[in-house]
């Protein structure tokens, strides 16, 4: 199908380049795409007449997001057939440079920019959530390779670190690809789903930086549309509400079915609903430890989990040790006591509120009621001087459903040894089980324990005929419904792909590359990219190993290598494995007594939790060795690190770096990877800092994976 490219200005030429505040009623289409444009940038882009993006924007903010300081209104727009670009320099402040590029297969918006202020610059687009939704209520989508769902009704946690997005409904994918891009939740503020992309600046020199985002829409196959239906409208979970005493503090009596607290009172002029509210007010001359919390229990049941809710508001909160308790701010807790009321194990603290706020909808993570438990304990906590007052709690039971992806309800598979994949939102192994038939009579069923990893792939073969498959999560008492599907080919095909090692290093100048597989039959064909260029013909391999090394030698850094092997019956294996190349640097080895030595000498050393680049000097002068900022542990870049490294260098401090908790929840090798091969050559890092606390559930990571990270990093970086 030939696709006409036009441009309808209804107030201006086609070719136009104005400082114009707005064009109004400017379009760009080409193929089912349309962009709706204005002086800012695109208003409305949309396939098929449908807007999947309602805005997309560019704003700079002055220092900790102290106002703005930079707008792209006034900007020169320049426009052609099927693109737009617009342009803005404030001489001192930012030069920015906002671009939309139409195909017939999707578009393009992307930001090139170079900012001179202090502070930090956000780009932007609004998601559509109509265009996106997967049923009423939430959104199945694709977070770079990990199943997520966005709830549309309640609300859903910000998430960084993406790089692509599939948002899956019955009838199509819309696929948005950008880098290192953060998803936010802004509906309670009157927004939508936005994509947010913020570039910092200290204002010492100019920073550089560009970003893109990209979209396509590909329309699903109509003879898979009714699995796929079944498949995503699947619910990832149930709540349901637990009654909570007062929770509104409507009652007369002061706090009552609360902890008695002399510092709270009930407020009728500040209110989030009702008639009242409880404010708490601590100084620092009259806090004590128990006066942070005004706490109540409510009967769970073990192994359930749990998520405890109230709207919070602020008035000039600082944060305080109170007691000798870490600050925290405004927030609610949830940990759990046992049958007799004694307390058992923590839980989950939600985010607090810090400064003046207006009322905040607070909720804390998801956590597990363990063993023993028989109630859980929500504490309404102001951990801090100044005052906050607290509304409308509530508590929820968390029902997690399996969400069965592969194979879909009566899918055909001609495969005796299929691949199962599946979702469960919590972390924490599960059994798939086979059977023949719908009841799953115990000794017919075949029974794969203690899976950690997806997707995954059956040993044994199965013989062809119909089957039945379900998932079964042991520690929470939790099976999923049976799915039908059609094992085709007999026993004797061969279908099992070839496995690959999990193999990585730090490689010599001429060092090769060395990648072992194997397969039941015998590896036929093998295929290499080193670093997005394919360099099969320099490969030597054989059915168990292949080699490679450049003919000019490695460059420094990470090198990115994608093996593909294939067997004499076509199955083919693929896996992206990691090397690194720098010249050899001191190694440092932690002593069991005595610190570490390094180059044979021994070193104790003192190092500082949090520390800023404003603050290196100071921390230098008092005698520190080494430092650490929790910015590497969250989003922050490996830009951002190289230039808290150049700072710790200058003043003759190291630092250990963390890696970002969320990637390593996600099992994102990769993104460890990318960090040890930006950072490890610089002479400022002195360790990796991988986790802690890794029990905590809101933020677990097997066993299993904190191995693999560990390896990767200690082979990468030796």
């Amino acid at each position: 199908m030939r696709h006409t490219k036009r441009l309808t200005l209804t107030a201006f030429s086609l070719l136009l380049a104005t400082t114009a505040p707005w064009v109004f009623g400017a379009t760009l289409t080409n193929g089912p795409w349309t962009a709706t444009l204005d002086g800012t940038g695109p208003q409305v882009i949309a396939y098929k007449g449908e807007p999947i993006i309602r805005r997309g924007a560019l704003t700079g903010f002055l220092p900790e997001w102290k106002g703005g300081r930079f707008f792209m209104d006034g900007s020169q727009l320049t426009t052609t057939e099927t693109t737009a670009t617009w342009h803005k320099h404030v001489e001192g402040n930012q030069e920015a440079l906002l671009k939309l590029e139409l195909t017939p297969k999707g578009c393009r918006f992307s930001l090139d920019t170079t900012i001179t202020a202090a502070g930090p610059s956000e780009f932007s687009v609004e998601i559509a959530p109509e265009a996106v939704r997967t049923v009423e209520d939430h959104c199945f989508v694709w977070m770079d390779g990990e199943p997520q769902f966005l709830d549309l009704v309640g609300t859903f946690p910000a998430t960084g670190g993406i790089n692509e997005l599939r948002f899956e409904r019955a009838d199509r994918t819309v696929t948005v690809r950008c880098t290192g891009f953060q998803m936010q939740d802004r509906r309670r503020g009157g927004g939508d789903m936005f994509l947010v992309q913020v570039i910092g600046s200290e204002g010492v020199e100019p920073r550089k930086a560009s970003a893109s985002i990209e979209i396509e829409v590909q329309e699903a196959d109509p003879a898979t549309s009714e699995a796929r239906g079944v498949a995503l409208s699947q619910k990832p979970r149930d709540v349901k509400d637990l009654p909570v005493a007062n929770p509104g503090f409507e009652s007369t009596k002061l706090l009552d079915s609360w902890t008695e607290n002399p510092l709270a009172s009930l407020d009728t002029a500040t209110k989030h609903s009702g008639r009242q509210s409880t404010r708490l007010t601590l100084r620092e001359d009259v806090a004590k430890r128990e006066h942070v919390y005004l706490i109540q229990n409510v009967p769970v049941r073990e192994k359930g989990l749990y998520q405890a809710m109230a709207w919070i508001k602020s008035e000039q909160v600082e944060a305080a040790q109170v007691g000798g308790m870490s600050p925290t701010g405004a927030t609610i807790i949830i940990e759990f006591a046992d049958k007799q009321g004694k307390w058992l194990a923590s839980g989950s603290y939600a985010g607090g509120l810090y400064g003046t706020t207006d009322w905040r909808w607070v909720a804390t993570e998801v956590a597990q009621a363990p063993p023993g438990a028989g109630s859980a304990v929500i504490f309404l906590a102001l951990r801090g001087i100044g005052t906050a007052w607290f509304d409308d709690v509530a508590l929820s039971e968390v029902n997690q459903h399996v969400i069965k992806l592969s194979p879909l309800p009566g899918q055909r598979v001609a495969d005796n040894t299929p691949t199962f994949n599946w979702h469960y939102g919590w972390k924490t192994p599960a059994t798939l089980e086979l059977c023949q038939e719908v009841s799953f009579p115990a000794e017919k069923v075949i029974s794969i324990p203690k899976i950690e990893s997806l997707p995954i792939a059956l040993e044994k073969h199965i013989p062809p005929g119909k089957w039945f498959w379900r998932v079964r999560v042991p520690d929470h008492d939790v099976v999923s419904t049976a799915w039908e599907f059609a094992q085709t080919v007999d026993l004797t095909r061969d279908t099992t792909e070839p496995k690959i090692e999990h193999t990585y290093g730090w490689l010599s100048n001429n060092q090769p590359i060395r990648i072992r597989y194997s397969d039941n039959v015998g590896v036929t064909r093998v295929r290499l990219t080193v670093d997005g260029q394919e360099v099969s013909s320099q490969v030597r391999w054989s059915k168990t190993i292949a080699t490679f090394a450049p003919q000019r030698g490695w460059t420094e850094g990470l090198h990115k290598v994608l093996v593909q092997v294939s067997d004499a019956a076509g199955n083919t294996a693929e896996r992206k494995l990691f090397f690194t190349h720098s010249k050899p640097r001191p190694k440092t080895v932690w002593q069991q007594v005595g610190g570490v030595k390094t180059g044979g000498r021994k070193r104790f050393l003192f190092g500082m939790y949090g520390v800023r680049i404003q603050d290196m000097q100071e921390i230098a002068a008092g005698g520190f060795d080494f430092v650490h900022n929790y910015q590497w542990d969250g989003p922050g870049t490996n830009e951002e690190a190289l230039r808290y490294l150049d700072a710790a260098q200058k003043n003759s401090l190291q630092a250990f770096i963390g890696i970002w908790r969320q990637q390593l929840m996600k099992g994102n090798e990769e993104f460890v990877a990318e960090r040890v091969g930006a950072l490890m050559n610089h002479p400022g890092l002195f360790a990796w800092y991988l986790y802690d606390e890794p029990d905590i559930q809101f933020q677990y990571v097997s066993p299993e994976w904190l191995t693999r990270y560990y390896k990767l990093i200690k082979a990468l970086d030796p």
